[in-house]
């Protein structure tokens, strides 16, 4: 039997690979791809911060509309003092109306709680996409991420969407929320007793701190920002998938503190369930973005943190009325 060769044009027999040198071939294609995969991913993820950016600046300027019609910003929450009479909102029902979203406010009963028909009805299974993260994988799941739905005084089953974005607090106390705050020289800081609202009677205190209460009907007017609203937080990142409390119509702490550094080490990323604990590590300022998180000031910006931030200054952020210098962040 002939064995066939090529023939090169000048007349010799050409040759092929031999194993080597594919291997090499081969080996030196992976190193091209390990090398540009992290690329590849970091050029993603900073379209995606910039998406989130942007998202988080159009919910300022939808606050900033709603002060300029209403003269002050909306509650965080109605669970004070109309749990009791079923009102309960939340301060994404009031700006509706500034996010293009008219059809759904329209919609909405406000003598009547978001869990109650009609309202429950529009809520469940809408998904509001200008509400997520685009980092976050469980954003639009209607899910936390051990797979619950969200508990609203006792109404498990509902399937809302959770928002991604939601208003500062501040360094407020409610319902034992320490946090990173452990130590006593740091509680005036980090546990001002502000927003210890009674939910039977509706009283509350209104040394609120931050430019929003926890989950109280206290309303904040930029002309009390006395800090600035250029120093003052305002909307914050927060991760909803880890409480059950988090979803789009459950009016129960929607405020996020900032007695829990961002992307806290406390985190508990599979206790999601309705209890103070899970509440305590996992409410705070937290995103999927490497190395922190997007807040939107009074003023309408938008910053990236670093979850190293001082987290003396990260509270004088979050405090409206402090008179704390904040200087570079």
């Amino acid at each position: 039997m002939k064995v066939l060769r090529t023939q090169r044009r000048d007349g010799l027999p050409g040759g092929g690979f031999t194993l080597v040198e594919l291997l090499v071939v081969i080996a030196i294609i992976g190193v091209l791809v390990a090398l540009l995969l992290p690329a590849v991913q970091a050029a993603r993820e900073a379209a995606r911060r910039t998406q989130c950016n942007n998202k988080l600046r159009q919910l300022g300027l939808a606050l900033h509309t709603y002060h300029g019609a209403n003269r002050q910003l909306p509650y965080a929450s109605t669970v004070s003092p109309f749990w009791k009479q079923g009102k309960t909102h939340l301060w994404t029902d009031f700006i509706l109306p500034f996010v293009e979203q008219a059809n759904v406010y329209d919609q909405l009963d406000f003598q009547r709680g978001n869990y109650q028909s009609p309202n429950r009805e529009i809520f469940e299974g809408h998904k509001f996409t200008w509400l997520h993260c685009p980092s976050n994988p469980w954003a639009g799941t209607m899910r936390t991420k051990t797979g619950g739905t969200w508990n609203l005084a006792g109404f498990y089953g509902i399937e809302t969407d959770a928002s991604c974005y939601n208003v500062c607090a501040g360094p407020g106390a409610k319902d034992l929320i320490i946090g990173d705050c452990t130590s006593q020289a740091l509680a005036p800081i980090c546990q001002v007793s502000g927003d210890l609202d009674d939910v039977a009677s509706g009283t509350f205190t209104q040394d609120v701190p931050g430019m929003f209460g926890l989950r109280s009907i206290f309303t904040c007017r930029f002309s009390e920002v006395t800090d600035g609203l250029s120093n003052t937080m305002m909307l914050c990142e927060r991760r909803p998938e880890l409480s059950d409390l988090h979803g789009m119509i459950e009016w129960n702490f929607p405020g996020v503190p900032t007695s829990l550094k961002i992307n806290s080490p406390l985190i508990r990323e599979e206790e999601t369930s309705a209890t103070v604990a899970a509440w305590s590590t996992n409410s705070g300022m937290a995103s999927l973005h490497p190395g922190g998180a997007h807040t939107c000031f009074g003023d309408g910006s938008v910053h990236f943190l670093s979850e190293n931030i001082d987290f003396v200054l990260f509270n004088y952020l979050g405090n409206r009325h402090d008179g704390e210098a904040t200087g570079e962040f």
